[in-house]
C-alpha cells in the first residue's frame, strides 16, 4: 500500500500511529530516499510505503522539480520483482 495522502489515514490505520519517523512517500517523491528504504512492514501482513503531514505541501514542494510527473513510476519500478499488485491511497 502506498499513502500519498497528507492526512496519512491508511498510514494510521495500517501501522497504527499517526505518520512515522521514518522516511514517507515523501521522501521518494523528492528523490531524497530510495523506496525499499521507505517500505515498512505492518502486522496486517501488507508492506507499507507510509505517509505523514509533509505530504500536504508536496505540489509546492515539487512545483520546479524535473519529471514530477513520473517520479512515482520512475520510483515503483525497483520493486516490480518484490510485488505483484501496488494500492495506491
Amino acid at each position: 500500500v502506498i499513502d500519498l495522502d497528507g492526512q496519512a489515514n491508511a498510514t494510521e490505520w495500517l501501522s497504527g500511529k499517526f505518520g512515522t519517523d521514518g522516511k514517507t512517500s515523501y521522501e521518494v517523491l523528492m528523490e531524497q530516499a530510495k523506496i525499499d528504504d521507505c517500505i515498512i512492514s505492518t502486522d496486517f501482513g501488507v508492506d507499507l510505503l507510509p505517509s505523514n503531514l509533509r505530504l500536504a505541501s508536496i505540489d509546492l514542494d515539487m512545483a520546479q522539480g524535473l519529471y514530477r510527473e513520473s517520479r512515482l513510476s520512475s520510483a515503483l519500478k525497483e520493486t516490480r520483482r518484490i510485488y505483484d499488485y501496488c494500492i495506491i491511497d
